[in-house]
């Protein structure tokens, strides 16, 4: 085998949900004698704090050695087959043709980096200060956690999966816009449904609510959701008040506030040999905010543009289609939001009449068969306006960015 000095230097900032999985597919898909694999992180313990996240089943469809059952002994704390739509004076139950998984986030993330270093991939415990150019190479300027020591690496590619607040994205001209998000991880006192997940639609508000079970047997509750208002943390406290007090809420073991940053088409993703990924670029789905499957999907596209020495080039078109569907999703979003209080009843009502809205062919457990929705809404002519405009608008929006790429 090659001296590091020989071989291709991948260096990953971050590692997280995005800069594990990168590491992972690329310490699996990288020839040893041809390339180094290194993950910069300056928290190691980050992800304990995280609390437990909701995946689609698409999450399987990325690698098919996810479907494996040791990630699923390790990482997946439950399965959900089953969801309550709320809007303000209705709700809906719909029923998944595949589960739901609730996965802990530091037990996925140690999976990977697991798999990683399996492979000789190394992590350096150290803080990213920035990088610079000297010749060929990229040269990363690090500072050690441990000796607080500020020291140099060299690099052929540079992965930044380091969040939201990255150096990178910014010096790439990259001004991203945020939503507020936390999610509290809630003891209770009553035992419910573990199966459902609710979704509480206040789009006119500008707000969206996700409640699951971290657990099987828990009697612990996940409040997720992102809001306009610059308060989040009263904002919990105030729109879930009444139905905190009806689950006899105990206490509020962990809670996680953070800035989804919003997707647009303008984004930068890299230039030449150094490559953004996940909260850098605003992968997140607007429609729902999920977004570690589009930062897994973009990581796998990744990993087929490095494997060949690529540039960012590349990686833009690689992920083409994955920016076809974000822009979907914020088009969603923005939609969604221009929606009443009573426009959202209707639609939790169009959920309630067609049960099968859901079917088993779709490939995303929360994904509306639009053929059937259309129907439904004939009888209902705003919701038939909103569906022929949001079909419209995505078709010539998807033939734009075809062209554009």
């Amino acid at each position: 085998m090659k001296r590091n000095s020989e071989r291709k230097k991948v260096v990953i900032i971050g590692a997280g949900f995005a800069g594990s999985f990168a590491a992972y597919l690329l310490a699996k898909k990288l020839p040893k004698r041809k390339f180094a694999i290194f993950v910069v992180e300056k928290n190691i313990k980050a992800a304990e704090k995280k609390c437990p996240r909701l995946l689609t089943k698409r999450f399987f469809t990325i690698d098919s050695s996810l479907r494996s059952k040791d990630l699923g002994k390790k990482c997946i704390t439950n399965k959900i087959s089953n969801g309550i739509i709320v809007s303000k004076n209705n709700y809906a139950k719909i029923t998944f043709s595949s589960p739901e998984i609730v996965v802990s986030p530091s037990r996925l993330i140690n999976f990977f980096l697991d798999k990683a270093i399996e492979s000789n991939a190394k992590i350096i415990n150290a803080d990213f200060l920035g990088f610079f150019r000297k010749n060929e190479k990229i040269i990363i300027r690090l500072k050690g956690k441990r000796n607080k020591r500020t020291f140099e690496m060299e690099a052929d590619f540079l992965i930044d999966a380091s969040g939201a607040s990255s150096i990178i994205s910014k010096k790439l001209g990259n001004r991203l816009k945020f939503r507020n998000a936390i999610q509290a991880e809630i003891l209770i006192k009553k035992g419910l449904q573990k199966k459902y997940w609710v979704a509480y639609l206040d789009l006119a508000a500008g707000n969206l609510i996700w409640i699951f079970f971290p657990e099987k047997s828990s009697k612990k509750i996940v409040v997720s959701y992102t809001t306009t208002t610059p308060k989040p943390r009263e904002f919990v406290y105030r729109k879930f008040k009444k139905i905190l007090e009806k689950l006899g809420t105990r206490k509020i073991l962990k809670i996680e506030m953070a800035k989804i940053p919003i997707w647009n088409s303008n984004i930068v993703y890299g230039n030449d040999k150094i490559f953004l990924l996940g909260d850098a670029v605003g992968h997140v789905k607007m429609s729902t905010f999920g977004g570690i499957v589009p930062s897994f999907l973009a990581a796998k596209a990744l990993s087929e543009v490095i494997s060949k020495e690529g540039n960012a080039l590349e990686y833009t078109k690689k992920i083409r289609q994955l920016n076809n569907e974000l822009w979907l999703h914020a088009f969603i979003s923005s939609l969604l939001s221009k929606i009443s209080d009573r426009d959202c009843d209707e639609i939790v009502e169009v959920l309630k009449e067609e049960k099968k809205i859901i079917e088993s062919r779709d490939n995303l457990s929360r994904s509306l068969n639009y053929f059937k929705l259309l129907k439904l809404s004939l009888s209902k002519p705003k919701l038939f306006f909103y569906f022929c405009y949001f079909l419209l608008f995505s078709f010539l929006k998807i033939c734009c960015l075809n062209r554009k790429c």
